[in-house]
């Protein structure tokens, strides 16, 4: 059975919070996690920065 890891990431940037989501979402694409958990994680940091959408799309 595998083991479950969690991984703290902070950063901050001033900048457009859409597009720091779309490089959030890529550098999750880089790491071994599923792609439906990198799509929440971007997803939490547009909606607490209030940005509505994002310009990359993943199949779950």
């Amino acid at each position: 059975m595998p083991e479950l890891r969690m991984f703290f990431i902070h950063f901050w940037a001033n900048d457009d919070a859409g597009k720091l989501a779309r490089y959030l979402f890529e550098a999750l694409g880089q790491v071994k996690i599923g792609k439906g958990n990198a799509v929440i994680a971007a997803t939490l940091l547009l909606n607490r920065t209030g940005a509505h959408r994002l310009e990359t799309s993943v199949e779950p």
